[in-house]
């Protein structure tokens, strides 16, 4: 009876050292460079590839870091006011789910983390990301403009320097094969 007990514990131990938390940083260098890209283009995706598949998601972030230059708007009375630009970070989970992230920096240097959440949020997974791999889009443009004021004389841009993907999950422990044998021998001594 102890002997059984002690093989239970042994086992549930095994099970349950199995995996650890972790955060798993993914470099996203297809994301790097002028915002908004072109004049007809606002945004730039590729796929990633995880280098560790989690056993579970917590949750994932989209960290951004660069520079921008400021657009300045004339508004009533001729004052001025700073235009910033607007990013938006997004993952697919399927064709009516999708995590986003939102970004305003306010100054012309910024690092910004944002965790993605979930629009809809009904029936929002990361079961998407366990096969290793997802498609990232970073979308940047001129944020919209808001009351009586106009452009003068030119919208915002911005250089993305460094793109990470940050992961918060539980990862997988690489264990040694084993017989049950093996195991039970442990314990007979």
């Amino acid at each position: 009876m102890l002997r059984t007990v002690l093989v239970a514990i042994a086992v549930l131990f095994l099970c349950a050292a199995s995996s650890f938390a972790a955060v798993i940083e993914v470099p996203v260098p297809e994301l790097l460079g002028h915002y908004p890209p072109s004049s007809t283009e606002s945004s730039r995706s590729t796929t990633v590839k995880l280098p560790a598949i989690p056993t579970v998601i917590h949750g994932v972030s989209l960290r951004i870091s660069g520079t921008q230059a400021m657009g300045h708007l004339v508004c009533p009375l001729g004052t001025w006011q700073d235009w910033p630009m607007l990013f938006e970070g997004s993952m697919e989970q399927d064709q009516d789910h999708w995590w986003l992230a939102e970004y305003k920096p306010s100054d012309a240097s910024f690092t910004l983390t944002v965790q993605l959440e979930p629009s809809p949020p009904e029936d929002a997974s990361w079961e998407f990301l366990m096969d290793g791999s997802a498609l990232v889009k970073l979308f940047g443009a001129p944020n919209f403009l808001e009351g009586p004021c106009w452009e003068n004389p030119a919208a915002p841009t911005a250089e993305i320097t460094d793109a990470v993907l940050v992961i918060d999950g539980d990862v997988a422990l690489p264990v040694e094969p084993s017989t049950w044998g093996k195991i039970k021998a442990l314990y007979r001594k």
